[in-house]
């Protein structure tokens, strides 16, 4: 069977790439994003309430006007107390941005309101008042910077374990290109944050880790398939080596990738049926990242070493050191 020729097709895949990338600049600067106050700092109130759907936008316009506009998001969830469900307990969190809590008179104040608006046929369906939690901007930072310290050194480790393992194959420009896949990856995770409002915390660092992880295992997969059929070099340009180890490796690929995007998606479905919205807001973006993954492994990582060495063996070439190495380049 004859490879399919993914690097004659190899712009295509990088201008997807690009696009998505832009889409996510444009969805930024239109937008912007939703940062949780876990890293901002603020004050979360959470009610019991006795719907599971109520209508959070009374909470949103009384929260906004009491705390002289600051920023509001909203979150329904419903908890099982007991084995029974009728025993659910359905709360309401408002989480209020800002570099200081809200102050005591301002809860009492919201306390109040929420009582008055969610009065419906008589009965209020807020029980009792709100269980207040504060989040310092000083811990809010310090989440954040270890949030970001710790994928740079989740990048820094692959490239030197990457460098090591391939160094029969240029390791250092193998490590690079996957770095430079991850970093699509991620970008196109920002860009689903983005577009469906989704509140960047904890659950997206977890994301974000998870794909970087399944990312990189699966370049190493390809990688190693070039580091086996590195003698082809001595006959075939670069650009055939890879077609060639790709179509070896992406029966395996794919079906690897569809079984977790199942798995995944079968998590953010229940999550999504139960109003977890913890879980839809992990298990989401992570469905797209490993989508981003596979494909960034296979039509970007590969491609971008291919082009690099193709290049480089011609230049051998051309200066004559390369004339026992390789046989031929294509341009």
């Amino acid at each position: 069977m004859r490879p399919l020729d993914f690097m004659g097709k190899r712009f295509f895949f990088f201008g997807v790439s690009t696009l998505i990338i832009i889409v996510g600049l444009v969805s930024f600067f239109a937008k912007g994003y939703r940062v949780d106050i876990s890293f901002t700092g603020g004050t979360e109130l959470q009610y019991q309430v006795k719907s599971s759907t109520v209508d959070d936008s009374k909470a949103v316009d009384i929260v906004t006007k009491v705390s002289g506009g600051r920023q509001v998001s909203t979150q329904t969830l419903t908890t099982i107390s007991g084995l029974n469900s009728s025993e659910a307990i359905n709360l309401l969190l408002i989480k209020i941005g800002g570099t200081t809590p809200l102050s005591s008179d301002q809860i009492t104040e919201i306390n109040t309101q929420m009582h008055q608006q969610y009065i419906v046929d008589g009965v209020d369906q807020v029980v009792g008042n709100a269980e207040v939690n504060t989040v310092e901007p000083s811990i809010g930072s310090e989440l954040l910077f270890n949030a970001i310290k710790a994928v740079l050194i989740s990048f820094l480790l692959i490239i030197i374990y990457l460098a090591i393992r391939f160094r029969v194959v240029s390791g250092v420009s193998m490590a690079i290109f996957s770095v430079v896949a991850l970093l699509t990856d991620i970008t196109v995770m920002f860009t689903v944050y983005g577009l469906f409002s989704i509140p960047i915390n904890g659950s997206f660092v977890a994301a974000v880790l998870t794909v970087i992880g399944y990312s990189i295992s699966d370049t190493i997969i390809v990688f190693d398939r070039f580091r086996e059929n590195a003698s082809m070099l001595k006959k075939l340009s670069p650009f055939e080596v890879v077609n060639h180890s790709i179509m070896q490796t992406l029966g395996r690929t794919i079906n690897t990738s569809l079984t977790v995007i199942f798995s995944i998606s079968c998590v953010y479905v229940l999550a999504f049926i139960n109003n977890i919205s913890a879980l839809t807001e992990f298990s989401f973006p992570l469905v797209i990242g490993i989508i981003s993954g596979t494909y960034s492994s296979v039509l970007v990582a590969a491609p971008l070493w291919a082009m690099w060495k193709n290049r480089t063996i011609a230049k051998d070439l051309k200066t004559g050191k390369g004339s026992g190495k390789a046989k031929r380049a294509t341009a």
